[in-house]
């Protein structure tokens, strides 16, 4: 099998926002680690993470993948395949697949094409039209990907669903994140520093959020159930980390809820792993997941997570042990972080399993040499 020494890998996905970038950063640098080169193409839509990605020493291709038409992003795209000798084209996401295949094909490129799945966005269309016409041109483009990483094992079985034609090519490797142990006496000074800048009492029970604000996440289900306990506890705080297309819509329900007072926007922070000790509890009130990044962010810094109990996320968390999981509505998530408040003495126990679950399944080493055996593999197949 080839060494990692002679892979040379671009990977392309559709925007730097959102924990499919996440990953691609930490897939690169640990890659680069370990004798690879490896570079990144994507939109460039998020300076701070740009800048970190440039400043570990991984190239960065600016592409349009976002625009509503491709054909500028399938011209840059042409350029870079043909600007160096990549042994491998790594896709994350559905559109950066979608636009990769089409050019690799254009130009009759050799290199093997991988294509990390998420999550199987078209799975969850509502329109049934869009997502018959997604699936039919991902059927036709799968005979030319030469391997497919789902991110889950629920992930697997909604591609598997969708696209039998994949059946054979599929792999399941988990997400893995960078983590090291923070002392109590680190996390206390964190909690504080986040407390004073947002202005929380260091006595309040903060609840909180980190993620992208789109409809998959259904952060409005968080707020209104937010809403519900209200009328229980009257120390609670709600922190939203991050930014998107529902934020003034969810900025609008705050204020009608009247909770405005109680509940903060962070917007997108360079940083925004560095909230998470700020927290008393994590919620992740999505409508379905691929395997998600702040669960893991989250149990790095013995911060204990509830998660609606959807596929990805109930792939990661095994309810009572390392977490736990809300029915998937909002009296659901407001049930089950009442009943975590009121059990609070089992939640050093849930924190230790969680800790153990991330150092035991999901370590950028392990995920990394898994992610290699693929690369290996697909040199002796590759379909172009």
């Amino acid at each position: 099998m080839p060494t990692a020494q002679s892979f040379h890998i671009l990977h392309i996905t559709a925007s730097l926002k959102g924990g499919a970038a996440q990953h691609v950063l930490h897939l690169s640098k640990t890659l680069n680690q370990r004798g690879c080169v490896t570079a990144i193409a994507a939109p460039d839509d998020n300076p701070s993470l740009r800048a970190i990605i440039e400043s570990a020493g991984i190239r960065f291709y600016p592409v349009s993948l976002d625009a509503a038409l491709p054909l500028e992003a399938v011209i840059s795209l042409r350029s870079i395949l043909e600007s160096q000798p990549w042994t491998h084209i790594h896709c994350h996401g559905h559109r950066a697949a979608l636009i990769a295949r089409m050019t690799c094909r254009l130009i009759r490129r050799l290199a093997p094409m991988i294509y990390t799945v998420h999550g199987y966005h078209p799975a969850h269309y509502s329109d049934p039209v869009e997502k018959l016409w997604v699936n039919a041109t991902e059927r036709f483009l799968s005979r030319w990907t030469d391997a497919f990483i789902c991110v889950s094992q629920s992930t697997q079985n909604e591609l598997l669903n969708e696209i039998p034609e994949a059946s054979g090519k599929t792999t399941v490797i988990e997400n893995a994140i960078p983590f090291k142990q923070l002392s109590k006496t680190e996390l206390k000074h964190i909690n504080h520093e986040i407390r004073d800048t947002y202005d929380i009492p260091y006595d309040a029970f903060v609840i909180g959020a980190v993620c992208r604000l789109q409809w998959q996440k259904s952060v409005s289900r968080l707020i209104r159930a937010f809403r519900i306990l209200l009328d229980s506890y009257d120390d609670i705080y709600l922190l939203l980390v991050g930014d998107g297309p529902k934020r003034r819509m969810l900025e609008t329900l705050v204020e009608s809820v009247q909770i405005s007072d109680r509940c903060i926007f962070t917007g997108n922070l360079p940083e925004a792993t560095r909230l998470y000790p700020a927290m008393d509890l994590c919620v992740l009130p999505s409508l379905w997941e691929g395997l998600p990044l702040t669960v893991l962010e989250a149990w790095a810094v013995q911060t204990p997570v509830i998660a609606t109990n959807v596929p990805g996320s109930f792939d990661l968390i095994k309810h009572g042990y390392n977490g736990y999981l809300a029915r998937n509505s909002i009296t659901g998530i407001a049930d089950e972080i009442k009943r975590s408040r009121e059990a609070w003495d089992e939640v050093p126990e849930i924190v230790q399993n969680a800790r153990e679950t991330l150092e035991k399944h999901h370590n950028l080493v392990g995920m990394t040499a898994l992610t290699e055996q693929v690369y290996g593999n697909t040199l002796k197949i590759s379909s172009y």
